[in-house]
């Protein structure tokens, strides 16, 4: 990589940690609050509350997972840039309208929108990452998994002192803010489409159907991308559930003091979700050293393991505290996951697809969260919450601890051919 290639990439990548953290901020600022915002707007209450919750949180993601590998695959061949854009104006969208629709249906239906043409994660990597070497990648995305935690950490805290100034609707539209800044931010961006794949060749790179093309043709990345899906999917069974488990069971933080006590709920939801992004913003970045000297996969394992085990120890507590405490030692393992996952399908993927397998990667995360999401509610409704959280663990742990198998898979495949 010559001084200039370097000094290129550098520009780009700072101009896209710049437009991943307002975008993080955007969303992290109104979605931690969905399911209060859903319980006082429709009037919702138990079983239909968490119902509902599910649904609404994982038809994004849900739709998201089908739409991922063509947004990919087209960004591969007509620029990743302008994939970022156009995931950008959806977001900013959506922040718009969703406090304007009335009905539950419709805001299933504007999630479901959004995942199609949203998914932002996947471009903003591999923009950032085209240009580099695959053996700088992984700190390339750790530092991406740095500021897009930055968004996490701060965008629920500033949701719920935004809620309770301005009411139940104004996160959603505050956020609309810094997603449209990141926007326009994306688009001062100048993509180097040398990295890009023209189809001059006559390959068949960046076509639209690519994404599915590289699973059918790798047994290895389709087994890897079916173990994070699994993993992902069994610790998305709970996620939406947390704030409900609060409100019903453990109550507020011991410390929080408001003038109400619903005030003291909102701003426990939101510590929780802080305190994840808190755990990432710590170790995200030693977690992407450690797979670049270990392999990736390895380090996913222990990540996979930590994020386990810690929502199992959440199952038994009384307090918001005790959830709190678990909660940062599941903050420690998640930090990795992402980072990590990318990082090992640099791995095993031809550079001018890169694209195409981030998208990949991502949809499996997207299909996992979208149906974790909606089970969860479901689960919700037949069994209490402290066993979900153990069904979820357990999960996790198993999926994640077959990754090291996989990549004695590949390692065979590499040294047969």
């Amino acid at each position: 990589m010559s001084p200039e290639q370097e000094k290129r990439a550098r520009r780009q990548l700072h101009r896209v940690l710049i437009s991943v953290f307002l975008s993080s901020l955007a969303m992290m600022s109104a979605l931690p609050h969905l399911p209060r915002y859903l319980e006082e707007r429709f009037d919702l209450t138990g079983d239909e509350w968490a119902l509902y919750s599910g649904l609404i949180f994982g038809a994004a993601p849900f739709a998201a997972a089908f739409a991922g590998p063509i947004w990919g695959a087209l960004g591969d061949r007509f620029g990743r840039k302008w994939n970022l854009v156009r995931a950008q104006v959806t977001i900013t969208s959506f922040l718009l309208l969703f406090p304007l629709i009335g009905s539950l249906w419709g805001l299933v239906v504007l999630r479901l929108l959004q995942g199609l043409c949203s998914g932002w994660v996947a471009p903003a990597f591999s923009l950032a990452s085209a240009g580099w070497p695959s053996e700088r990648r992984g700190r390339v995305l750790g530092s991406l998994q740095l500021v897009m935690t930055l968004g996490l950490l701060l965008g629920p805290l500033l949701g719920a002192e935004v809620l309770a100034a301005f009411g139940r609707s104004g996160p959603f539209f505050m956020g609309a803010l810094p997603a449209l800044t990141a926007l326009l931010i994306t688009l001062t961006i100048g993509e180097d489409r040398a990295t890009l794949k023209d189809g001059s060749d006559g390959g068949r790179k960046g076509r639209v159907l690519d994404g599915f093309r590289l699973v059918v043709q790798s047994h290895v990345l389709a087994l890897f991308l079916g173990a994070m899906c699994l993993g992902r999917l069994g610790i998305a069974l709970v996620e939406p559930q947390l704030a409900i488990f609060v409100r019903e069971e453990l109550g507020p933080l011991s410390w929080i003091l408001y003038d109400s006590h619903e005030d003291a709920i909102d701003r426990t939801v939101a510590y929780l979700s802080t305190v994840l992004a808190l755990g990432v913003l710590v170790s995200g970045a030693m977690w992407s050293r450690l797979g670049d000297r270990l392999r990736p996969v390895r380090v996913l394992a222990v990540c996979g393991f930590l994020t386990g085990i810690s929502l199992i120890l959440m199952s038994s507590v009384d307090t918001s505290v005790g959830l709190l405490g678990w909660r940062a030692l599941y903050a420690l393992g998640f930090a990795g996951l992402l980072p990590l996952s990318y990082s090992a399908i640099s791995r095993i993927t031809p550079s001018d697809s890169i694209g195409a397998a981030y998208a990949l990667n991502q949809s499996a995360v997207q299909l996992a969260l979208g149906v974790g999401f909606a089970l969860g509610g479901v689960f919700e409704g037949l069994i209490e919450i402290r066993s979900l959280l153990i069904l979820s663990g357990v999960v996790g742990i198993l999926a994640y601890g077959g990754l090291p198998l996989v990549r004695m898979l590949h390692d065979r495949q590499q040294a047969r051919g």
